[in-house]
């Protein structure tokens, strides 16, 4: 509502067609990483981990560890 009387309420956002069209579009994409590599993110992966639960991200350290956990 725009406050004035009588005046007709303001139309949601309009959506773009070609935005519809992209979304259904789905790529794949393949990387091959090295033992190094891997190793790198996994390690990444479990610091933010510990990160997040150090940091009472979500209100409790013990739930961001497990979901964090389970996502790894």
């Amino acid at each position: 509502m725009n406050g004035s009387p009588g005046a007709a309420p303001k139309a949601g956002p309009t959506v773009h067609p070609d935005f519809l069209t992209a979304q259904k579009e789905h790529t794949t994409m393949s990387i091959t990483l090295t033992d190094q590599d891997q190793l790198t993110l996994r390690i990444a992966a479990w610091g933010a981990v510990s990160l997040m639960s150090a940091a009472g991200a979500a209100g409790s350290a013990h739930k961001v560890a497990t979901e964090g956990s389970i996502a790894l």
